[in-house]
C-alpha cells in the first residue's frame, strides 16, 4: 500500500496528475489465500475500504484514458482526479494502523 500512497499523492497538492493506476495485486493476492479470515475485522474494513476507492479511481481512470483528446478530456479525468484523491486517506489509514499494530 506504500506505493499506492505515493500514487494517490500525486493527485493531491500542487502535482494534480492522474494516471498511473493502483497496484491491486497484492490485495487479490490476499483474498485468495485467505489472509481476511485470519487478521481482525477493524484492519479487514480499514484495508477493503481503501482497496475499493482505489479500484473505483483505477476505473475511472482507465474510462479517462479511453477518451478521445478533444475537449472532453477535462470532463473524464476530473472524476477519475476526485476518485484518486478520495483514496488517499482511506490509504493512510489503513497504513497507520497496519504500523501502530506492528508497534503493539
Amino acid at each position: 500500500m506504500t506505493f499506492n500512497l505515493r500514487i494517490a499523492n500525486y493527485a493531491k497538492g500542487t502535482l494534480q496528475q492522474v494516471g498511473a493506476l493502483f497496484e491491486v495485486a497484492q490485495f487479490r493476492r490476499a483474498i485468495a489465500d485467505g489472509t481476511f479470515t485470519w487478521i481482525s475485522d477493524d484492519l479487514r474494513k480499514r484495508i477493503e475500504d481503501a482497496y475499493a476507492a482505489m479500484l473505483q479511481a483505477n476505473s475511472l481512470v482507465e474510462g479517462a484514458r479511453g477518451t478521445d483528446r478533444g475537449d472532453g478530456l477535462p470532463k473524464f479525468f476530473k472524476p477519475a482526479q476526485a476518485a484518486t484523491e478520495r483514496a488517499h486517506p482511506l490509504i493512510v489509514e489503513a497504513l497507520d494502523y497496519l504500523r501502530w499494530r506492528d508497534m503493539a
